[in-house]
C-alpha cells in the first residue's frame, strides 16, 4: 500500500475512533432506561405528591422531566451498589447548563419492575408515605424515623427530576434476599434537604410563585403555556443531601415494607 493509502487510511481510522467515542458518550449522556410510559407515570406520581401535601403550599413547584439527571441516575443505578452516588454533582455538571447540587433518593424491591415504579409499594409512594412521620410546624421527623425522602420529594424549589432504574443480579451493601431486585435512583435538582429550612411555605397553593412560574395547574407554579415542558423522553438520619451530599448510611436503612429498603 502507497503512503498515500496509508495516510488516507489512517486518518480514516482516527475519524472512526472518535466516531465511536463521540457515539459512546452522547449514548451515554441521552440514555435513561424508562421508557415513555414509565417516564410519565413517575414524573406524574412525584406532583401528584407535591400538590397534595398538609398544609397546602403556597410555592409548589410542577417538576419537570430532567434527561440528564435521569443518564446519571441510570448510570449509577447499573452499578448496583445501595450506597449514595457522592459524584453526582460533577456528573449532573458534566452533561448539563443547570447548576445546584443534586438530591438522590435511593429505593430497592425484590418486587417487579412495574411494582417498583407505581402503585401502593412503588419507590415514590414508599418515599411520599414517610410524610406520616413528619411534622412541619417544626420542621421535625419522629424520633428514630426517616423522613428525608419525603422531604426531597416535596422540595419547592426543586424544579427537576430524572430517575433510573436496573434489576440487579446482586447489589453492593444489601444481603442476598435483595438478589435480582429493582433498584431505583431518582435525581433532583435543585436539591433539597437543607438543614435548618422548611420543604415549602405553607399557604394558598400558588399564591407565591417563584418568578417564571406564573400559572398555577393543580396547586403547583407552573410556566406559561408556551414554555410547559412535558415528559415524553423513550433527627438525624434524614440530614440535607443537599448539605451533605452523603447520608449516614446505618442511619437511614429502613425497612418499608417486605423486601424493600431505600437510603
Amino acid at each position: 500500500m502507497t503512503s498515500g493509502k496509508l495516510k488516507t487510511m489512517s486518518n480514516f481510522l482516527i475519524v472512526l475512533r472518535f466516531f465511536l467515542i463521540f457515539t459512546t458518550a452522547v449514548s451515554f449522556n441521552s440514555h435513561a432506561d424508562l421508557t415513555a410510559s414509565e417516564v410519565n407515570t413517575v414524573l406524574a406520581v412525584h406532583n401528584n405528591v407535591r400538590s397534595t401535601v398538609s398544609p397546602t403550599a403556597a410555592n409548589m413547584t410542577r417538576l419537570v422531566w430532567d434527561q440528564n439527571l435521569a443518564a446519571v441516575a441510570q448510570n449509577y443505578a447499573n452499578q448496583c451498589n445501595f450506597a449514595h452516588n457522592a459524584n453526582r454533582n460533577a456528573n449532573y455538571a458534566a452533561l448539563s447548563p443547570n447548576t445546584g447540587q443534586v438530591g438522590e433518593n435511593i429505593f430497592v424491591t425484590t418486587q417487579g419492575r412495574a411494582q417498583a415504579l407505581n402503585g401502593s409499594g412503588s419507590a415514590v409512594a414508599l418515599w411520599a408515605a414517610e410524610a406520616v412521620d413528619y411534622t412541619f410546624a417544626t420542621n421535625s421527623c419522629g424520633a428514630g424515623k426517616v423522613c428525608g425522602h419525603y422531604t426531597q420529594v416535596v422540595w419547592a424549589n426543586t424544579l427537576r427530576v430524572g430517575c433510573g432504574i436496573t434489576q440487579c443480579p446482586s447489589i453492593i451493601g444489601l444481603p442476598s434476599t435483595f438478589n435480582n431486585g429493582q433498584l431505583v435512583i431518582c435525581n433532583y435538582n435543585p436539591a433539597g434537604n437543607f438543614i435548618g429550612q422548611s420543604p415549602y411555605i405553607a399557604g394558598t397553593p400558588g399564591s407565591q410563585c417563584p418568578a417564571g412560574l406564573p400559572n398555577v395547574v393543580d396547586g403547583l407554579c407552573s410556566p406559561a403555556a408556551s414554555a410547559a415542558q412535558t415528559a415524553t423522553v423513550p433527627g438525624l438520619p434524614w440530614l440535607g443531601a443537599g448539605v451533605l451530599g452523603l447520608c449516614l448510611m446505618a442511619m437511614m436503612i429502613k425497612l418499608s415494607g417486605k423486601g424493600t429498603v431505600k437510603i
